[in-house]
């Protein structure tokens, strides 16, 4: 039947289908080298960069290199952080506090953060839905995508990067195969990013400062929200996606 088929295909259509399908494995082979190469990369071949940056004395070292470009760095930094998940971000976070006051370093973390958001979101709808399932177990593909396509989108996206323990390192990717659009997406993630950024920025500038009672309760916030975003994360899914079949029900009624 397929043979028959292909026979029937005018020479045209052959060129065409083969096209389509150079440009699907190219678009694949893309996606792949950037969110799974780069990592693998570093990781084999240059543990030195991670090591640089998984301490705050590391960190305050690694940006102090560069003198006057420190902050394209560590906006640079903040991107690829959020791209490809490589650089551990709150050592990061706490040196940029520590070196540029806290207006500015937090202003640039969110910038860094939005310009990472953009380049995940924008390069998932170019290279399509079958690329970014490779990377991505099906079940939680399909649940983040059944969760992004909802009327509860909003709430979702926003729950999902409030809190530190949920998962999240990929919402980026699936946000931009899905019916999401981007600027409520860019505005819900930031939003919910801001809480967990301020409080890095903030303890490596308190810490600069000397102000260690509020760098105790800072940190002691953090952990309180990582600790219920780990332990509350799929009570958190199951409110969200059972919350919204409840809606549905509703609406059909």
């Amino acid at each position: 039947m397929v043979s028959c088929y292909n026979k029937a295909m005018k020479p045209h259509d052959k060129k065409a289908m083969i096209i389509r399908r150079v440009i699907s494995y190219l678009q694949l082979l893309l996606l792949v080298g950037i969110v799974v190469g780069v990592p693998l990369y570093v990781w084999l071949m240059r543990p030195e960069l991670i090591d640089q940056v998984n301490s705050l004395e590391k960190a305050e070292f690694f940006l102090q290199g560069y003198k006057n470009e420190s902050y394209v760095i560590y906006l640079m930094v903040q991107v690829v952080q959020i791209v490809v998940s490589v650089i551990p971000g709150q050592f990061m976070n706490m040196a940029a506090g520590w070196l540029f006051t806290f207006p500015i370093a937090f202003a640039l973390s969110v910038a860094g953060a939005a310009i990472g958001t953009f380049i995940t979101y924008y390069m998932s709808r170019l290279l399509g839905h079958k690329a970014v399932k490779t990377l991505i177990e099906p079940e939680k593909y399909q649940a983040f995508l059944r969760r992004l396509n909802s009327k509860r989108a909003y709430i979702a996206v926003f729950v999902l990067y409030l809190f530190p323990g949920l998962p999240k390192d990929i919402l980026g990717y699936v946000a931009g195969v899905s019916n999401m659009r981007f600027l409520p997406f860019l505005v819900l993630s930031l939003v919910g990013r801001m809480p967990a950024l301020a409080v890095s920025v903030m303890v490596g500038s308190m810490l600069n400062k000397e102000i260690y009672t509020g760098v105790v309760i800072l940190s002691l916030v953090m952990i309180t929200l990582f600790t219920l975003g780990i332990v509350y994360r799929k009570k958190v899914l199951y409110i969200i996606d059972h919350g919204y079949a409840k809606y549905i029900q509703k609406e059909g009624k």
